[in-house]
């Protein structure tokens, strides 16, 4: 068990910190998934969502053609 772990994800650090078991994971930090076509978007909507629900749907928006945010089966956002 670690109270404080730093990590690297595609060359962004990021700094995990054990908040015990007073606070639940929640949507307060997204990762930005950018995709080269809507079909690339598409499949992986399906992957992340598949037995989740949405927090935004899949759709468009004024500040994106295609954009949404799932949650996935694990809660996790």
């Amino acid at each position: 068990m670690v109270d404080i772990v730093t990590i690297e994800l595609t060359g962004q650090e990021f700094t995990l910190i054990s908040a015990g078991p007073l606070f639940k994971f929640n949507p307060s930090v997204s990762f930005l998934v950018a995709c080269n076509t809507k079909e690339e978007v598409d499949t992986l909507w399906v992957r992340l969502s598949k037995n989740g629900t949405a927090l935004t749907e899949l759709g468009g928006y004024t500040f994106s053609e295609k954009y949404g945010c799932p949650k996935d089966k694990y809660g996790l956002s």
